[in-house]
């Protein structure tokens, strides 16, 4: 299994002057990130405390590049143009969540 960073960035249809839990689609959000947690796609996730334009991250357990992408790109905040994403390979170099020592 290989691990991928998502990054989540406003899109063209990011409302600049309401916070992240006021954008639409917020709760379809997430909710898709819950269902892919629970089918163990999702590793961790959640929003940037400082503001720029990197809104959150979600680090997404996959097989492939494309299984990944694949897995978030129907999440209804990158559907409806409310974030763009983009999508890292991420080697684990420590910790969790590689308990190898």
């Amino acid at each position: 299994m290989m691990y991928f960073l998502v990054l989540f960035r406003p899109g063209p249809a990011w409302l600049t002057d309401s916070p992240l839990e006021e954008q639409p689609f917020t709760v379809e959000h997430a909710v898709h990130l819950k269902l892919l947690y629970k089918e163990q796609k999702v590793f961790m996730g959640g929003s940037c405390a400082e503001k720029s334009d990197l809104l959150s991250v979600v680090v997404l357990q996959a097989s492939s590049e494309t299984e990944s992408f694949g897995s978030i790109q129907d999440n209804p905040f990158v559907t409806q143009g409310v974030m763009e994403i983009e999508v890292h390979p991420w080697h684990v170099v420590f910790g969790p969540p590689s308990a190898e020592r």
